[in-house]
């Protein structure tokens, strides 16, 4: 027969899976989601000065986005700050995926 130490360990075992770990990972999820919005909320407020510098006539539109789009390209976050954000336009998607990342630290 299975000793009352294994079946404590397994019983234990499968507490852990079913209660603590979901939960674990809820909370790395809800963190990674609060801080994509934080990040977001950022990249609003880098486009909000630069569209209010155009409008008060202190840049021309061309160099507002300009700027945007260099502070915005530079904004990482993440785990080694691997993740970034990029700009999209009204134009085809076709041929620019792989140099979206590129241009966009480029200014």
């Amino acid at each position: 027969m299975i000793s009352i130490g294994i079946l404590l360990a397994i019983l234990f075992l499968l507490m852990i899976t079913i209660f603590i770990l979901p939960t674990i990972e809820d909370n790395i999820f809800d963190e990674r989601k609060t801080q994509v919005q934080e990040m977001v909320n950022a990249g609003l407020g880098v486009l909000e000065h630069y569209h209010e510098q155009e409008v008060r006539g202190e840049l021309s539109r061309d160099e507002a986005q300009m700027r945007a789009r260099a502070v915005i390209g530079s904004m990482l976050y993440g785990p080694g700050n691997q993740d970034y954000f990029w700009i999209n336009d009204f134009e085809p998607v076709i041929g620019k995926l792989a140099e979206n990342r590129v241009s966009l630290r480029r200014g």
